[in-house]
């Protein structure tokens, strides 16, 4: 290892030092206003490093363990920009943490240094130290409130996260029996010049442990049994960062480890039918929900649905088409889940509650909020000119060329479903028939500034994306 590698890895670094600084910082500072603002100094610091990243030149570092291109660049800034209107957002909710609100900055800032490292791990040891730095920080953050419901989901998720754990070591320990490394490249070479005949049950076991270790991590089916729980009870930012970093990073990986699947065989029926299943799932659940955080629990099932056709076309396309459309669309889902947690947030820390009802009205007392609200679920839906629209179209042409015409079809009436649900919420912002529930809107600046960015987020990304498009071909090609 030279010492050079280390440039690689430097918004890590950076992060890192700072989450340690800030648990310094209070300990020794009873002001949580200045260990914020250096939590974001260092936060925007690592973005900056990551955005001048881009500039450098490709290369292997740390053994081979880590592939340093633009693609993995691409990952950190959209963790980092994530975490960044997170943690900006959520200074009035972090009342609910009381004298842990300095640990919850530290350990989201620790949680985002896994979800940095993984895109880019090329070994897969490498990528499951990175998922448990991602896994066991969020445990401890879901459980801050002290709630029940929140303490629940604390345990459900570090259930769910050592079972996917287990599943996950137990595939690479298969494979690396078969292959005698753990290495992605070296494994996907040995798998694609092999004679398997002997062996072939062996390594279809071990990609399948794989593929279901990851599958929990991204909420497929049959995988998705802790989502809802986990998002109901856990914190509203936790869950904003929870369904949009973690799933985009674990996306990450299962687009390498698909990659590697089809150097064996041909996975393209076997993934459209769990996209199709998983979309099935997503909104039939989403449907009979009372809570919007369970909806968009649900409703993010759905959309790995819809990811997952992007992932089925990967043997069949002879260029990028789908990884672009997979990665574009991680790209929109972020900036519209963002608006979409951040707004009912908004309107629910003046009525301290989640349910649909109690946002009867809330179009009257909370006008910027409740636009913003409806922009990210028509954005959801796919309704143009929201990204969400874009994002769909992308994936969806991407299924066409790959003679994928039943998922497609399978892919809008799904749309047209969900939009029952999303339409409902958007009818109560506007529901007079029943007496409307007052209160105070917010006036947080730093939430109503999270609110803009995102929603300028989702309409530009539907709007003007081809400068996004021609960044993301560029990651690809290297």
């Amino acid at each position: 290892m030279d010492v050079a590698d280390l440039i690689y890895i430097g918004s890590e670094i950076i992060v890192a030092v700072t989450a340690t600084l800030t648990l310094l910082m209070g300990i020794f500072s009873g002001r949580y206003i200045i260990v914020k603002i250096v939590s974001l100094l260092g936060i925007l610091s690592g973005l900056i490093y990551a955005v001048g990243l881009w500039f450098v030149s490709t290369s292997y570092v740390f053994y081979n363990t880590i592939h340093a291109n633009q693609l993995s660049v691409f990952f950190k800034i959209l963790v980092l920009v994530t975490l960044l209107l997170v943690i900006t957002g959520s200074y009035d909710y972090s009342k609910y943490f009381g004298k842990l609100r300095v640990e919850y900055l530290s350990l989201m800032m620790y949680s985002s240094v896994g979800m940095m490292l993984l895109p880019a791990s090329n070994d897969f040891i490498t990528a499951y130290i990175s998922l448990e730095l991602i896994a066991l920080p969020l445990v401890a953050v879901i459980a801050m409130t002290k709630e029940e419901y929140s303490i629940e989901a604390s345990l459900k998720f570090l259930i769910f996260s050592a079972i996917s754990s287990a599943f996950l070591l137990y595939g690479i320990v298969l494979l690396y029996g078969f292959s005698g490394s753990t290495n992605f490249e070296v494994i996907a070479h040995i798998l694609s010049n092999t004679n398997l005949d002997s062996n072939i049950s062996i390594v279809l076991i071990a990609i399948l442990f794989i593929l279901g270790g990851v599958g929990f991590k991204v909420g497929i089916v049959p995988f998705y049994m802790w989502i809802p729980d986990v998002y109901e009870g856990a914190p509203t930012p936790v869950v904003a960062f929870l369904s949009i970093a973690s799933k985009s990073v674990g996306f990450a990986l299962l687009i390498k480890v698909f990659l590697i699947a089809y150097e064996f065989a041909d996975w393209t029926f076997t993934i459209s039918i769990i996209a199709a299943l998983t979309m099935i799932v997503g909104n039939a659940g989403a449907l009979l929900q009372d809570n919007t955080k369970r909806l968009l629990g649900y409703s993010g099932i759905a959309h790995a649905g819809y990811i997952l056709i992007g992932i089925a076309c990967f043997s069949q396309i002879g260029t990028s088409t789908g990884q672009v459309a997979v990665i574009f669309y991680l790209l929109t889902y972020a900036f519209t889940n963002i608006a979409a947690f951040y707004s009912l947030m908004n309107i629910s820390l003046s009525t301290n509650s989640y349910s649909i009802q109690s946002y009867s009205g809330a179009f009257f007392n909370n006008k910027f909020a409740s636009i913003v609200l409806m922009i990210s679920f028509l954005s959801l839906i796919g309704l143009p000119p929201t990204s969400g629209f874009l994002g769909k179209l992308y994936l969806f042409n991407a299924a066409i060329k790959s003679e994928l015409i039943w998922l497609v079809l399978f892919g809008v009436i799904n749309s047209v479903f969900s939009a029952y649900y999303y339409l409902k919420v958007i009818k109560t912002l506007f529901d007079s028939d029943i007496e409307i529930i007052k209160y105070q809107t917010s006036r947080s600046y730093s939430l109503n500034i999270v609110l803009i960015c995102a929603l300028l987020g989702v309409l530009i990304l539907g709007v003007y994306p081809d400068p996004f498009l021609r960044l993301l071909e560029t990651s690809l090609s290297s």
